[in-house]
């Protein structure tokens, strides 16, 4: 008997639980079984709701120059979330801000001290922004500082992008304001080439002494002293294999390349290699001999910046750069 009430009363509940969720639905309200949304929270933490809180993201940026003189310049960046970009562009030396909040106070100081440009405009998601500017310094290196508010006044963190272009498109890795002196003029700029020159090369000229030096804006002189060195022979060993190479490169119309002296190549090494720019291999040879050292020349590893003489007849990886 009280098996039977007992299936009486669980019929009974059954039938109104279902008589209520009836009733909900006829009056437009859905129900889903254990309150769970169907898509999973939007956000990823665990709550049940559909905003998405994750910080916008910036990738992809850039400032190159579109005059020689550096005057011009745009800066490029692209965001994974739509929103509003502040930037605010600085003398490289300049602290950079911390905080995306920061970034948009600064654009709102206007351009007084550190801030030598500011912009502010829409960004779409995945879509690559472009800031033109204007009006800057000449031959001075500045860095960009962004970031993104997004609709729900999440910002990303401040992107500052480490790719620096000249007006050719290359990636410079050194800047001087003051100038210094290479190939016979004063030059302010060294760019890289876009790649290694294909193959690997020895320094020649093993068993004679060469001169040559080590400092900024030397290795144009290196490299024309070397290519044109052939110590009264044609023989393998005296064809300065690296520098030759290097005096013999084109690339878009230009062909004034030479072999990087020892300080320029460890610039190249910093200011790109050590940002993840340039797409390096492992070892390069400079243009430099290492002092009066008829068989060693200055070589860097670029896997962990290390500098030191080696055996000329080794070959190397070799990078062309260039000076404006």
């Amino acid at each position: 008997m009280k098996t039977r009430m007992a299936e009486f009363f669980v019929r009974d509940a059954l039938a109104a639980a279902n008589a209520r969720v009836l009733a909900l639905a006829l009056a437009g309200v859905v129900v889903l079984a254990g309150c769970q949304n169907p898509d999973g929270p939007a956000d990823g933490d665990g709550n049940e709701n559909n905003t998405d809180t994750t910080a916008p993201v910036l990738s992809s940026g850039s400032v190159n120059m579109t005059s020689e003189d550096g005057t011009t310049v745009t800066v490029t960046f692209t965001s994974n979330k739509a929103g509003t970009y502040y930037m605010v562009l600085y003398p490289s030396t300049a602290q950079a801000p911390a905080k995306g909040e920061d970034v948009e106070t600064a654009y709102n100081g206007g351009v007084t001290g550190n801030t030598k440009a500011s912009a502010t405009g829409g960004a779409e998601a995945n879509t690559a922004v472009t800031i033109n500017i204007n009006g800057l310094t000449a031959y001075t290196a500045y860095k960009a500082h962004i970031t993104v508010k997004d609709p729900e006044d999440k910002y990303s963190s401040v992107y500052t992008p480490a790719a620096y272009y000249s007006p050719a498109g290359r990636l410079i890795f050194y800047i001087s304001t003051s100038g210094f002196s290479s190939g016979g003029g004063t030059c302010h700029y060294l760019e890289a080439a876009p790649a290694d020159i294909e193959g690997s090369h020895k320094w020649g000229g093993d068993g004679t002494s060469c001169s040559t030096e080590t400092g900024i804006g030397a290795g144009a002189a290196n490299t024309t002293a070397l290519a044109e060195h052939s110590h009264g022979t044609v023989s393998e060993s005296d064809l300065h294999e690296a520098a030759r190479a290097c005096a013999d490169y084109s690339d878009g119309g230009d062909d004034d390349w030479f072999l990087p002296s020892k300080d320029e190549l460890n610039q190249m090494y910093t200011n790109l290699k050590v940002q993840g720019l340039g797409g390096f291999s492992s070892f390069y040879w400079s243009s430099s001999q290492k002092d009066d050292d008829e068989n060693n020349a200055w070589h860097q590893q670029f896997g962990d910046g290390i500098q030191y003489p080696f055996d000329k007849k080794s070959p190397r990886s070799v990078r062309a750069v260039r000076a404006f």
